[in-house]
């Protein structure tokens, strides 16, 4: 399995963090450049902005781009990766799921992450390990 870290340039702390996170769990790992929000012209920002639920901030849009560059990379790499932003906190079972993610098959897409709504795309679920489900 490898990592793809999204992380600004200047936060060097977060880079440290998921750096040490990373080789705890001994997952090799890339750090990509975030775009950052002086990287894109207002002009652009604006064709973007409205484009969801809500009008989005200029970070959001930032962020946006930098999961589609992500995204490009994996397609044109054509290989398993673990998308990742640089603030995640990684539980103490994490080693175990993502290497039993990584070698299931069934998948080409699993979404983690934390959020308040609740999102349920399908009925059924997934073991993945003793006490952990995908849905």
């Amino acid at each position: 399995m490898h990592a793809l870290v999204i992380n600004l340039k200047s936060k060097q702390d977060r880079r440290s963090y998921m750096v040490n996170q990373l080789n705890k769990l001994e997952i090799d790992y890339t750090i990509m450049d975030a775009v950052d929000v002086n990287a894109i012209s207002d002009s652009y920002y604006i064709t973007l902005r409205d484009t969801w639920e809500r009008r989005l901030r200029k970070s959001e849009v930032c962020c946006f781009l930098s999961h589609k560059r992500a995204w490009e990379l994996v397609l044109k790499e054509n290989k398993p990766y673990i998308i990742l932003e640089d603030d995640i906190v990684f539980s103490e079972k994490a080693q175990i799921v993502l290497n039993s993610l990584y070698e299931n098959s069934d998948f080409n897409f699993i979404n983690i992450e934390t959020t308040p709504r609740r999102k349920l795309i399908d009925k059924k679920s997934y073991d993945i390990i003793e006490n952990f489900k995908l849905t």
